[in-house]
């Protein structure tokens, strides 16, 4: 009797980059639990070894499909029987639904029949987990290394972005700033790059500073206003500030949950870990 187990999970990243790492096979037990080792025989030809409900098996399978950021699959042809289907859709430019699909034969590795299905279920579940926070890591790696320079926003700029309602979106703000930096002729974004962008946004808000930021950009003694202390540190460490409170918020808006989490704030799993670890490490 054989028994199918369907689980998805949403990557933010390209098709063709989830695609590509679903056909590196030795990469597996990056993400995949239990796995120790796959090892690529010949074109179609895998041996797996892994750890399964405490016991260590090996088998033989064939790549039956490799359907360019289509789908990906293979089947058992030795040892315990397994079958896998690996189905990719686009859902935008930079985001991807990846569909597992797994068929076994119940007992085939060795556990009680209950206790194999919650062990193998629970497996699939963390490694599509496992798959997307390593996929979307490797996406954010292949930005950096494309060496885009980051934008560098004037005072008025930044005054007019923060008096946005972004509502903890850091997508949005993103996306805003890659508009307007597609758009401009530089690195250097002013209020009117800015401005062109929002313009365009349902909801923006394009009237005059607020008066601290009104005074915090008129020159020291021109008017005898004085400076805002706050805003004139590291730009890098008041926008540490503002993460740090966005992912506190959400953190408890979705009760710790960390996939949800990343979602509310429009970020990848691997860019919420990474921020969470300073913090992390501070606790231990």
């Amino acid at each position: 009797m054989t028994k199918v187990i369907k689980k998805s999970v949403v990557v933010q990243v390209p098709v063709s980059t989830a695609y590509s790492q679903w056909t590196q096979f030795e990469e597996y037990p990056r993400f995949m639990g239990g796995v120790k080792e796959v090892k690529r025989l010949d074109n179609n030809q895998l041996r797996w070894i892994a750890k399964i409900a405490g016991e260590l098996r090996e088998w033989q399978a064939e790549v039956t499909e490799l359907v360019p950021n289509t789908k990906v699959a293979w089947v058992a042809t030795e040892g315990p029987k397994n079958a896998a289907v690996v189905t990719l859709s686009e859902i935008s430019k930079g985001q991807t639904k990846v569909h597992f699909e797994y068929e076994y034969d119940l007992g085939a590795f060795g556990a009680d029949e209950e206790d194999e299905l919650v062990v193998l279920s629970g497996l699939i579940e963390g490694d599509l987990e496992r798959f997307a926070a390593l996929v979307e890591a490797l996406g954010e790696d292949m930005a950096l290394r494309s060496g885009e320079q980051p934008p560098e926003l004037s005072p008025e700029a930044l005054a007019l972005l923060a008096r946005q309602p972004w509502r903890g979106n850091i997508r949005e703000l993103r996306n805003v700033l890659e508009q307007a930096a597609m758009r401009a002729d530089s690195h250097f974004l002013g209020r009117e790059q800015i401005e062109a962008v929002l313009r365009e946004t349902a909801g923006a808000r394009i009237g005059p500073a607020d008066d601290a930021f009104r005074l915090a950009l008129k020159p020291a003694g021109a008017s005898g206003a004085p400076v805002s202390p706050n805003l004139l540190r590291p730009l890098d460490e008041q926008v540490a500030e503002l993460e740090r409170a966005a992912i506190a918020a959400a953190m408890d808006r979705c009760g710790g949950n960390k996939v949800a989490v990343a979602r509310l704030l429009g970020i990848s799993r691997a860019k919420l870990y990474e921020r969470l670890r300073p913090a992390d490490e501070a606790g231990a």
